[in-house]
């Protein structure tokens, strides 16, 4: 759960009360966790004995793999836009990554040890990839009140392997070669520095990605190439057009201001559709809108 291999957390002593142990588990070769936000939307579920789910080595509602994977895809679309790009903005972000202390509070943990919110977890088990139907274990998650949640995750402890040789010296140093962020490597290591998790603050395009200013590539000048604008989907600055709208929503957020924060003016570039560049250099130019 930590960054340093050196310094690992046992969650042993925290499992049971949160969950329950995952029935007939050396039956099932796949599982799917879902975090219920309160819009999945499975539908009724399938008979276990008259689908395919007939022969799985326990009980509970069944469903389609082409079900939950649709309503994975669009829960993670859900949670992107609602949660994670807005804790990045406000640099409030807790989670994986947070290591880089570059969208809020720096930690070395993967996973915050004070969860500040607690949300309902369901799980879903198959045998295998081939099977079409997935079986959900009912009431694996044991509670969701915060204070039992709390009190639970005060039960997972550091605990110290001691020096890694042999084998699992070299399967972690690969691990870290590939998805370890090079700052959070002891020196022992060698670490490729274009790793995969080790890249996100050194290219500007991706940075760009997530704080969601269009990823542009800028010219010398400082303007975007209208080329790459066009690719990416956004939209000329019209001042006619997006002038009235940038006004309504300077008028709805910003108590008719113009904002002077980045993470305040990004947002109002996705709304408007428009290359953040754009908006910077135009606003000045809609006529009524007032500056922080």
């Amino acid at each position: 759960m930590g960054y340093d291999e050196n310094l690992l957390w046992t969650w042993k002593a925290a499992t049971p009360d949160l969950f329950q142990a995952v029935g007939n588990i050396s039956k099932y070769r796949q599982f799917m966790i879902l975090r219920d936000d309160g819009l999945l939307n499975l539908g009724a579920p399938l008979s276990k004995a008259a689908s395919e789910a007939k022969d799985f080595p326990c009980d509970g509602p069944v469903f389609t793999d082409e079900v939950l994977q649709r309503e994975a895809q669009l829960l993670a679309e859900r949670a992107l836009v609602g949660m994670v790009l807005p804790a990045l903005h406000a640099k409030t972000y807790e989670g994986i990554g947070s290591g880089s202390g570059l969208f809020g509070l720096k930690t070395s943990f993967l996973v915050p040890l004070k969860p500040k919110v607690a949300y309902q977890v369901r799980l879903f088990k198959r045998p295998g990839p081939k099977d079409k139907v997935w079986i959900e274990q009912v009431g694996y998650q044991k509670t969701k009140d915060l204070t039992l949640v709390k009190a639970a995750m005060e039960k997972v402890v550091p605990c110290t392997p001691g020096e890694l040789e042999g084998p699992r010296r070299k399967h972690v140093e690969e691990q870290m070669k590939r998805y370890i962020p090079p700052q959070h490597v002891p020196d022992k290591y060698a670490i490729n520095s274009s790793g995969q998790t080790g890249i996100l603050g050194k290219r500007k395009e991706s940075q760009a990605m997530i704080f969601g200013a269009a990823p542009v590539p800028e010219l010398a000048t400082g303007v975007s190439s209208p080329a790459a604008a066009a690719a990416a989907g956004l939209e000329r600055w019209d001042t006619k057009k997006h002038g009235p709208l940038l006004i309504a929503i300077c008028d709805r957020n910003h108590n008719g201001r113009f904002p002077k924060k980045f993470a305040l003016r990004a947002p109002i570039a996705r709304e408007l559709n428009v290359e953040f560049t754009a908006l910077r250099n135009n606003a000045k130019k809609v006529e009524g809108l007032e500056f922080v």
